[in-house]
Protein backbone atom coordinates (compact mmCIF):
# COMPACT_ATOMS: atom_id res chain seq x y z
CA UNK A 1 0.00 0.00 0.00
CA UNK A 2 1.35 3.55 -1.10
CA UNK A 3 1.96 5.83 1.52
CA UNK A 4 -0.12 9.01 1.45
CA UNK A 5 2.32 12.03 1.90
CA UNK A 6 0.83 15.32 4.08
CA UNK A 7 0.31 18.39 2.36
CA UNK A 8 3.78 20.78 3.50
CA UNK A 9 1.45 22.85 6.16
CA UNK A 10 0.37 19.90 7.59
CA UNK A 11 3.59 18.50 8.06
CA UNK A 12 4.75 22.02 8.89
CA UNK A 13 2.48 22.31 11.98
CA UNK A 14 3.14 18.90 13.16
CA UNK A 15 6.79 19.97 13.27
CA UNK A 16 5.82 23.30 15.10
CA UNK A 17 3.97 21.55 17.58
CA UNK A 18 6.69 18.76 18.35
CA UNK A 19 9.34 21.46 19.06
CA UNK A 20 7.16 22.89 21.38
CA UNK A 21 6.58 19.47 22.93
CA UNK A 22 10.34 19.09 23.21
CA UNK A 23 11.14 22.61 24.87
CA UNK A 24 8.36 22.02 27.20
CA UNK A 25 10.03 18.83 28.01
CA UNK A 26 13.32 19.98 28.63
CA UNK A 27 11.85 23.21 30.66
CA UNK A 28 10.51 19.84 32.49
CA UNK A 29 13.38 18.25 32.80
CA UNK A 30 16.41 21.01 34.19
CA UNK A 31 13.86 23.20 35.85
CA UNK A 32 15.26 21.66 39.18
CA UNK A 33 19.03 22.04 37.81
CA UNK A 34 21.19 24.55 39.90
CA UNK A 35 23.85 24.91 42.83
CA UNK A 36 22.58 21.44 44.43
CA UNK A 37 22.86 19.76 41.08
CA UNK A 38 25.94 17.23 41.45
CA UNK A 39 29.02 17.62 39.59
CA UNK A 40 27.98 14.11 37.99
CA UNK A 41 24.64 15.08 37.20
CA UNK A 42 26.13 18.50 36.09
CA UNK A 43 28.01 17.08 33.33
CA UNK A 44 25.82 14.58 31.89
CA UNK A 45 22.74 17.15 31.73
CA UNK A 46 25.28 19.67 30.11
CA UNK A 47 26.70 17.08 27.79
CA UNK A 48 22.78 16.10 26.72
CA UNK A 49 22.06 20.03 26.23
CA UNK A 50 24.77 20.38 24.43
CA UNK A 51 24.11 18.26 22.09
CA UNK A 52 20.91 19.38 21.63
CA UNK A 53 22.23 23.06 21.06
CA UNK A 54 24.62 22.02 18.96
CA UNK A 55 22.04 20.34 16.57
CA UNK A 56 19.61 23.23 17.15
CA UNK A 57 22.53 26.17 15.55
CA UNK A 58 23.35 23.09 12.90
CA UNK A 59 19.24 23.35 11.41
CA UNK A 60 18.94 26.94 12.62
CA UNK A 61 21.85 27.89 10.06
CA UNK A 62 20.29 25.74 7.47
CA UNK A 63 16.62 27.79 8.33
CA UNK A 64 19.00 31.09 7.94
CA UNK A 65 20.24 30.22 4.79
CA UNK A 66 16.96 29.27 3.26
CA UNK A 67 15.33 32.96 4.33
CA UNK A 68 18.67 34.71 2.79
CA UNK A 69 18.02 32.80 -0.33
CA UNK A 70 14.27 34.67 -0.57
CA UNK A 71 16.27 37.98 -0.41
CA UNK A 72 18.15 40.23 -3.43
CA UNK A 73 21.11 41.29 -2.40
CA UNK A 74 19.37 44.68 -2.21
CA UNK A 75 20.13 46.71 1.37
CA UNK A 76 17.32 46.60 3.71
CA UNK A 77 15.01 44.82 6.28
CA UNK A 78 12.58 41.77 4.68
CA UNK A 79 10.44 40.04 6.78
CA UNK A 80 8.72 36.52 6.65
CA UNK A 81 5.43 35.69 8.68
CA UNK A 82 5.13 32.16 9.92
CA UNK A 83 2.42 30.05 11.74
CA UNK A 84 0.78 32.13 14.57
CA UNK A 85 2.60 35.05 15.45
CA UNK A 86 6.29 34.18 14.56
CA UNK A 87 8.07 35.84 11.87
CA UNK A 88 11.58 35.66 10.25
CA UNK A 89 13.73 38.93 9.46
CA UNK A 90 16.39 38.97 7.08
CA UNK A 91 19.16 42.47 7.29
CA UNK A 92 21.10 43.18 4.27
CA UNK A 93 23.36 45.85 5.31
CA UNK A 94 24.87 48.54 2.99
CA UNK A 95 27.53 47.21 1.40
CA UNK A 96 31.03 49.33 3.43
CA UNK A 97 34.16 50.62 1.55
CA UNK A 98 36.93 48.60 2.89
CA UNK A 99 40.56 48.75 1.43
CA UNK A 100 41.85 46.30 -0.66
CA UNK A 101 44.27 43.56 0.49
CA UNK A 102 47.93 44.33 -0.13
CA UNK A 103 47.15 48.21 -0.60
CA UNK A 104 50.45 49.74 0.34
CA UNK A 105 49.07 53.04 2.74
CA UNK A 106 52.65 54.53 2.19
CA UNK A 107 52.59 54.76 -1.83
CA UNK A 108 49.00 55.56 -1.87
CA UNK A 109 49.22 58.65 0.56
CA UNK A 110 52.69 59.95 -1.46
CA UNK A 111 50.73 59.44 -4.69
CA UNK A 112 47.14 61.16 -3.73
CA UNK A 113 49.17 64.05 -0.90
CA UNK A 114 48.67 63.90 2.60
CA UNK A 115 45.33 66.70 2.77
CA UNK A 116 43.39 64.70 0.21
CA UNK A 117 44.83 61.26 1.67
CA UNK A 118 43.47 62.70 4.86
CA UNK A 119 40.15 63.95 3.63
CA UNK A 120 39.20 60.32 2.07
CA UNK A 121 40.20 58.08 5.23
CA UNK A 122 40.48 58.08 8.60
CA UNK A 123 43.06 56.44 11.12
CA UNK A 124 41.73 54.95 14.54
CA UNK A 125 44.58 54.12 16.98
CA UNK A 126 44.02 52.10 20.23
CA UNK A 127 46.85 51.74 23.10
CA UNK A 128 46.41 48.65 25.06
CA UNK A 129 49.27 46.98 27.75
CA UNK A 130 51.70 44.85 26.00
CA UNK A 131 51.44 41.09 26.85
CA UNK A 132 55.21 42.04 28.79
CA UNK A 133 53.47 44.65 30.91
CA UNK A 134 53.93 43.16 34.18
CA UNK A 135 57.01 41.96 33.38
CA UNK A 136 58.49 45.20 32.34
CA UNK A 137 56.56 47.11 35.62
CA UNK A 138 58.09 45.06 37.83
CA UNK A 139 61.87 46.34 36.81
CA UNK A 140 60.57 49.71 37.12
CA UNK A 141 61.73 52.44 39.30
CA UNK A 142 58.92 52.91 41.83
CA UNK A 143 57.56 56.23 40.48
CA UNK A 144 57.44 54.75 36.48
CA UNK A 145 55.50 51.39 38.08
CA UNK A 146 53.20 53.27 40.53
CA UNK A 147 52.33 55.55 37.52
CA UNK A 148 51.73 52.91 34.99
CA UNK A 149 49.80 50.67 37.47
CA UNK A 150 47.75 53.34 38.37
CA UNK A 151 46.98 53.86 34.34
CA UNK A 152 45.47 50.15 34.36
CA UNK A 153 43.15 47.41 35.92
CA UNK A 154 43.12 43.57 35.93
CA UNK A 155 40.17 42.57 34.45
CA UNK A 156 39.23 39.02 34.67
CA UNK A 157 37.68 37.13 32.30
CA UNK A 158 34.82 34.67 32.84
CA UNK A 159 36.07 30.86 32.98
CA UNK A 160 34.81 28.87 29.96
CA UNK A 161 33.13 25.62 30.77
CA UNK A 162 32.83 22.95 27.41
CA UNK A 163 30.85 19.48 27.38
CA UNK A 164 32.97 17.03 25.55
CA UNK A 165 30.58 15.80 22.81
CA UNK A 166 32.07 12.34 21.85
CA UNK A 167 29.46 9.80 21.18
CA UNK A 168 29.47 6.61 22.92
Amino acid sequence: MARQLKPPAELAEKRILELRGLLHGLTDLTKDLGPETTVHEAVGVGRELWRVVDLAHKRLNVLKERLRDEVEDTPGKYRFAGPGSSEGLVQVPEPAVVFRKGTDLMDLSQGLGQDLFGLLFGHHCSWKPTKDFQDIVAKLAPDAAKMALDAVDMQTNKTRVTFIRRTS
